[in-house]
């Protein structure tokens, strides 16, 4: 379990400057429509751990 998720936290690393650079021309609406999407996403993430414990 350990492995998979060093990999997951290395694929996540790589792929944040990628898409922090696809944020560079949003508008401010377009901004923090997705920073509520990647809250709710660890939201529901955290939420559906617990569950599943």
């Amino acid at each position: 379990m350990k492995a998979v998720q060093k990999y997951t936290l290395s694929a996540v690393g790589a792929a944040m400057p990628v898409v922090l650079g696809g944020c560079t021309g949003m508008s401010p609406q377009d901004g923090n429509t997705a920073i509520g999407a990647g809250v709710g996403a660890a939201i529901g993430g955290v939420t559906g751990h617990e569950i599943d414990d």
